[in-house]
């Protein structure tokens, strides 16, 4: 017996019901028509959230079709309660974290009625992010940091970066800047052997990469990036 998947369900805030019965939830300080509740009732959003992108995707997904694509692309889940880290069993987590960028991606590419989604991997890398150094009132990141460029296509619907150094013990956190230099997605999983972020509809052009030490040794990394083109069926 074992969870099928896991999903965020601690301390979830949400809209809260103002009559009847599940108006006893106790309300947020900050906005008394939200409440922030812990347990299944606010993780079973999450994956029902998660499944109608799938179907929307893939209207001729059933049950067993769900489940086999949450089985592929969830993500381990780490237990850091002691020194020694481990990647937590199924009968704890099931098939992992759900990944919903890469269940709907997985969906689609399994609909072969509507479109098919080809994936270019783009030159990987290696890098190396000094140790981090943290005082008062200084950025521990400053010099403990690597960065990278990639050149992304035009016409792509997605870009897809990820880092791995393969040391739970360490602290590493990835941003991703587009073009102009904004900032437009990060990844900070806190204890992790990896970092990774997805970004829909890339425009054209030199991104940056940027991998940064908050709790780490001289950390060596490979870096990988890939995008997707989606394509419609004649």
């Amino acid at each position: 017996m074992h969870p099928d998947v896991t999903a965020p369900g601690v301390k979830i805030s949400a809209a809260r019901a103002l009559t009847g019965v599940a108006a006893t939830t106790v309300p947020d300080v900050d906005n008394a028509q939200y409440s922030t509740i812990s347990g299944t009732s606010m993780a079973t959003p999450h994956i029902s959230g998660v499944v109608a992108l799938m179907l929307e995707a893939h209207p001729g997904l059933n049950l067993d079709s769900v489940l086999s694509v949450f089985k592929k692309t969830s993500r381990a889940v780490y237990d850091t309660s002691s020194a020694v880290v481990r990647q937590r069993e199924e009968w704890e987590v099931g098939y992992g974290y759900v990944d919903a960028h890469a269940a709907v991606r997985e969906a689609a590419r399994l609909n072969p009625k509507r479109t098919t989604v080809e994936t270019t991997a783009l030159p990987g890398w290696t890098g190396t992010v000094s140790p981090a150094v943290c005082a008062p009132g200084v950025d521990c990141a400053v010099n403990a940091s690597d960065s990278h460029t990639i050149s992304v296509p035009a016409g792509s619907s997605a870009l897809r970066v990820t880092t791995e150094w393969g040391n739970a013990a360490f602290d590493l956190d990835l941003d991703v800047y587009d073009p102009a230099g904004q900032l437009v997605a990060s990844s900070a999983q806190g204890v992790s052997t990896g970092e990774a972020v997805a970004v829909s509809n890339p425009v054209a052009g030199t991104w940056t990469v940027v991998l940064k030490g908050y709790l780490n040794a001289a950390t060596t990394y490979t870096g990988t990036a890939e995008v997707d083109k989606v394509v419609v069926l004649k």
